[in-house]
């Protein structure tokens, strides 16, 4: 069995920190520039109205207060005994740099449990003074920056009002790697009008930019995106789970060596989740990747 090029990101946290490391979410009050008009209005098609925001998170506190709130009910449920905020609502870069500089600070002063950052990013929000802020934090704590390339295909872009470019992700990528930041890229697997081969060009594309880390999700159907409305007139066709799961595994098998999986799921929370079914269990999803990768002949890596 052929070991897999690609490697899973809990597996690095745990090498890297010694135990179970787990994100917590939070809410630094941020806007997006495809909502506030400084791009456009309404929002990608595909994302809800929180921004993505995880359930649990409690927006109207201080941030040093959602970051001890939710590492308690983490900490609960996983038993992780180290942290990650992760400004994940919106853009967090869609913010004066003194702004962003200032919660960075105060999420990592918020426990000393807290071992790292990563920070939600578009790439028409990566100015060079904001990239500043993000060196500045690369080199006093472990950071991620999470930046939403989604797919390479402009016209499905400009179909689901991403605002913004393939050409714009690679040049911000191009600076932000020069600074040698971590960069995660987010990639959705199904989206109206994609083939297959604009899937595998995103791969491409991560691996030509020598980007760190990825995140691939199916798409699904959230019931507070724009995307509903179109789902229930039966105009948004869903792929179905077997695939999703091919697809997957020749993204993994295409993904240059050392690049980091931070996941290959995504469902929206509990009665929101309109479609696709079979992308509600996480844990039986994963095993259908697993298995296919066996066939494969390659060594499942997470």
């Amino acid at each position: 069995m052929s070991e897999a090029a690609a490697r899973s990101f809990n597996t690095h946290l745990r090498e890297r920190f010694g135990c179970r490391v787990h994100r917590v979410a939070v809410d630094g009050g941020f806007s997006c520039p495809n909502l506030d008009g400084t791009r456009g209005l309404g929002g990608c098609r595909f994302c809800d109205m929180s921004g993505s925001l995880a359930s649990y998170a409690e927006p109207k506190r201080p941030i040093a207060d959602q970051v001890r709130l939710g590492i308690e009910r983490i900490a609960r449920r996983t038993k992780a005994r180290k942290f990650i905020v992760y400004f994940q609502a919106f853009t967090a870069t869609h913010a004066p740099p003194e702004r962003l500089r200032t919660l960075c600070d105060e999420a990592l002063a918020a426990d000393e449990r807290v071992v790292g950052l990563a920070v939600g990013a578009r790439p028409d929000c990566l100015g060079e003074p904001i990239l500043d802020v993000l060196e500045e934090f690369h080199r006093k704590t472990y950071l991620w920056i999470d930046v939403g390339l989604e797919t390479v295909n402009n016209q499905t872009l400009e179909r689901m009002n991403r605002r913004t470019t393939t050409a714009e992700f690679v040049e911000a990528m191009r600076r932000a790697k020069a600074r040698g930041l971590r960069i995660c890229a987010h990639v959705i697997f199904g989206l109206p009008g994609d083939s297959p081969d604009d899937m595998m060009r995103a791969i491409d594309l991560v691996n030509e930019l020598a980007l760190d880390g990825i995140k691939i999700h199916n798409l699904y159907i959230d019931a507070r995106s724009a995307l509903a409305v179109p789902w229930r007139r039966g105009e948004i066709p869903m792929m179905g789970r077997d695939t999703y799961v091919d697809l997957v595994c020749r993204a993994l098998e295409k993904l240059r060596p050392g690049v980091l999986v931070h996941r290959l799921t995504g469902e929206a929370p509990g009665e929101r989740h309109l479609a696709p079914e079979w992308a509600r269990d996480k844990n039986r999803l994963l095993e259908a990747i697993r298995a296919e990768m066996r066939r494969r002949g390659m060594a499942p890596f997470f």
